[in-house]
């Protein structure tokens, strides 16, 4: 995924889940090498920059 925040600013990562969920939308969840790898905030905020993307 690669998404231009603002000019001059640009993300990129891997989504690591895209799943379709019981209401149809879709769901995305990112998984890290060990528990704890980042603060829930840092993670909010990754999740919904994926979605951006």
């Amino acid at each position: 995924m690669e998404v231009h925040l603002t000019p001059g600013v640009m993300v990129s990562g891997r989504i690591g889940l895209i799943r379709r969920i019981d209401t149809g939308e879709q769901s995305i969840g990112d998984f890290k090498s060990k528990e704890r790898a980042q603060a829930d905030a840092v993670t909010r905020d990754q999740l919904h920059i994926f979605v951006a993307g």
